[in-house]
């Protein structure tokens, strides 16, 4: 339920990007009305904590707006620099530093009012929970059941979808090697599911104990602020593998792309930044009407 939260909030930080430019706006405003839904989808709200619920995504979206967006705009402006005349590895160890920031950020802020929320969910709250977690995991773990090659092709086809979102059509050259540097790379999808679950289950036995808000509070501080901290040590290791493995795999990536193709992503990201400018100045907009938000 918590790691609900931690995912949610990490998301603010890429929800955007994943829609198109002139999306960004509607994105954005309708985020703190989305993640409402999706809380109340997983737990039934009562209406005294969908008040509650408001209230505090409502205080944490006007924090981000008027605090992280200027601050992505500038982390833009200097990605958008870097791949302008091919990235680093000393740039990409940069960038990949200032996504984690951003991250603890947003996660110190939600600390204290997910705490808040969390000592009013019930022990029936906590089973409906149980369940529609165990319903998502069977869902995300059908890839698994595919064969090896069928995952590989799975990660392939979304990984280019991804890229070409950024750069544009690869050709066939290009197409390739992209698919050559992925099959070097392990398949971090199954140690994503177990850690998935292992934080899962941590904090519903939490709940369960019926903590006190500065034990809620203290918990959620050490899971959350350190991305391997609170992980078994093999974990920890998978954890690392994976970001070792991203940096090696997109430092790769940018030695293919041609000048055409960096044009294509620098103007996106100026695209992204400017929206991202504009929005922290802007008011927003009213909530959706919906009879329990």
């Amino acid at each position: 339920m918590a790691d609900m939260f931690r995912t949610a909030v990490a998301a603010i930080l890429t929800g955007c990007l994943l829609a198109g430019c002139s999306a960004t706006s509607l994105v954005y405003d309708n985020l703190p009305w989305l993640l409402r839904q999706r809380i109340d989808a997983r737990l039934d709200l009562t209406s005294t904590q969908s008040s509650l619920l408001k209230t505090h995504i409502a205080e944490f979206a006007a924090w981000h707006r008027r605090e992280e967006l200027p601050r992505y705009a500038m982390a833009l402006e200097r990605l958008e620099q870097a791949i302008g005349d091919g990235l680093t590895g000393a740039e990409l160890e940069e960038f990949t530093a200032l996504f984690k920031e951003a991250r603890r950020r947003l996660l110190s802020r939600a600390v204290p009012l997910s705490a808040e929320f969390l000592l009013t969910v019930t022990s029936a709250q906590i089973t409906k929970f149980e369940q529609t977690h165990r319903e998502a995991m069977d869902e995300d773990g059908e890839r698994l059941e595919l064969s090896p090659e069928e995952q590989a092709e799975v990660r392939y086809a979304r990984t280019l979808d991804n890229l070409e979102d950024w750069f544009g059509d690869f050709d066939k050259t290009q197409s390739e090697r992209i698919r050559q540097l992925l099959d070097a790379l392990p398949d971090t999808y199954p140690s994503w599911l177990q850690r998935r679950e292992y934080r899962h289950r941590r904090i519903v036995e939490l709940l369960q104990n019926h903590p006190t808000r500065a034990q809620l509070e203290d918990s959620l501080r050490r899971w959350w602020l350190s991305d391997t901290a609170d992980l078994p040590p093999q974990m920890r290791t998978d954890r690392e593998v994976f970001w070792r493995s991203a940096n090696t795999f997109m430092l790769e990536v940018d030695g293919l792309i041609t000048e055409q193709q960096r044009l294509h992503a620098t103007r996106k990201l100026r695209g992204y930044r400017e929206d991202f400018v504009r929005l922290s100045k802007a008011v927003p907009v009213a909530p959706r009407a919906n009879s329990r938000s």
